[in-house]
Formats: structure tokens, C-alpha cells, sequence
């Protein structure tokens, strides 16, 4: 039987390493939270260095989409170019991003990378799956 004076240490010991953990995770995932922005669900451009430059593509993008990928044969990508919005006011720019970001969650798949280039450039990757990218886009250019 464990005694109070005996469970003190143990509960210490237990806190001190859950705190390590934490911390650890916490400093490894600002590393991919640094180049995610939750309001567009896109990506920052300096994803693109990460991930070209990886040595593991498949894993970092799992680690930065929190999902597991399988590995893939093929990708297609689009740039989807909007020319007068760098003219625009920033929060029409924004809204414009956040809804194209919005249509990729619903017609694309939540695995699929996208990339934010400039203020009206806009990089999609569909990985081995055509057939949803097509309905996005033709959705995207309504």
C-alpha cells in the first residue's frame, strides 16, 4: 500500500513530466501553426519552402494537417488568380480569401493543401483526386 508521503513525490514526479510533454508538443506544433491561418484555412507561403525542402514530404504534411496522408501518385494544382483584388480594400480581400478558403472545405477534400500566394493569388493542391478539384473550381469561378 502507497502511503500520502509516498504518493506526494509520485504525483510531483507525474506533473513535472506531463508539463514536459506539453511543452514539447506545444513547441512542435508552433512550428506548423506558424504557417497555417485558421481564418482562410489556407496556408502562408513559407509552407511551400517547408514542405518542398522536407525530408519526409508525406509526414510533414501530416504533421501540418494534423491527419495522416498516404503517400500519393500524383497532384495537380491550380492557381486560382483574382486580378483587381490587390487593389481592393484589405477586408474585402480578407472576405474574399475566407470564402474561397470556405468553398475548398466544402468542395475539395480538408486534407488537400492550399496556399495563400499574394493578396488575389491563391495556390489549390488536389493529391490522387481530380474529380472534387474540377467541382471546386467550377465553383470557385461562378
Amino acid at each position: 500500500m502507497y502511503t500520502d508521503a509516498d504518493r506526494r513525490p509520485l504525483a510531483q514526479v507525474a506533473e513535472r513530466v506531463e508539463d514536459l510533454v506539453w511543452s514539447s508538443y506545444q513547441r512542435e506544433r508552433w512550428t506548423y501553426h506558424a504557417l497555417y491561418d485558421d481564418r482562410t484555412r489556407m496556408f502562408h507561403r513559407a509552407f511551400l519552402a517547408e514542405w518542398l525542402t522536407a525530408d519526409a514530404p508525406v509526414w510533414f504534411l501530416s504533421r501540418a494537417k494534423r491527419r495522416p496522408y498516404p503517400g500519393w501518385t500524383h497532384a495537380t494544382a491550380s492557381v486560382l488568380r483574382i486580378e483587381p483584388l490587390a487593389e481592393w480594400p484589405p477586408s474585402e480581400s480578407e472576405r474574399v480569401a475566407e470564402h474561397l478558403g470556405q468553398l475548398w472545405s466544402a468542395y475539395g477534400s480538408p486534407a488537400w493543401p492550399a496556399v495563400r500566394m499574394e493578396a488575389g493569388e491563391f495556390l489549390f493542391i488536389s493529391l490522387d483526386s481530380e474529380e472534387r478539384f474540377y467541382t471546386f473550381l467550377e465553383c470557385a469561378c461562378i
